[in-house]
């Protein structure tokens, strides 16, 4: 839902051209029956942390959903930051951001020693989409 209503193109993009593919081989199916994107990553911690990085394998003009889990003090860990923007934002236990992961080098903030921290991320590999806009 996300994605649909902060990103509408890319959602049809995704919805369109991932459709022509679920057609093609009816075997495939989506993970989750409310969800547009085609793969996920659960980091069960128990203290995730993610390094400076691109999702280079990602579709370069998408977008991906992150959820942020656990039991940790986002004022003092766990923020996401924005390395190419100079961004660092707070990410609360619960909360969900979209990030254009492929274009933003992104990671996050440490938490406290005896802290929790888990994610839940869902993307689509650049490589779904180009195998159909290739036919």
């Amino acid at each position: 839902g996300a994605l649909a209503f902060w990103a509408p193109k890319i959602f049809a993009d995704y919805r369109e051209k991932l459709g022509v593919l679920l057609q093609h081989d009816p075997s495939l199916k989506f993970n989750y029956p409310n969800s547009i994107f085609p793969a996920t990553t659960f980091n069960l911690g128990p203290e995730t942390v993610s390094l400076d990085h691109l999702d280079s394998g990602n579709v370069a003009a998408g977008m991906c959903p992150i959820f942020s889990a656990g039991r940790f003090n986002y004022k003092t860990g766990g923020h996401m930051i924005f390395f190419d923007l100079k961004k660092v934002v707070e990410f609360p236990p619960g909360s969900s951001m979209l990030v254009a992961s492929s274009i933003t080098r992104h990671g996050n903030v440490p938490i406290l020693p005896g802290e929790e921290r888990m994610s839940f991320t869902q993307y689509c590999a650049g490589g779904l989409l180009r195998y159909v806009s290739y036919g």
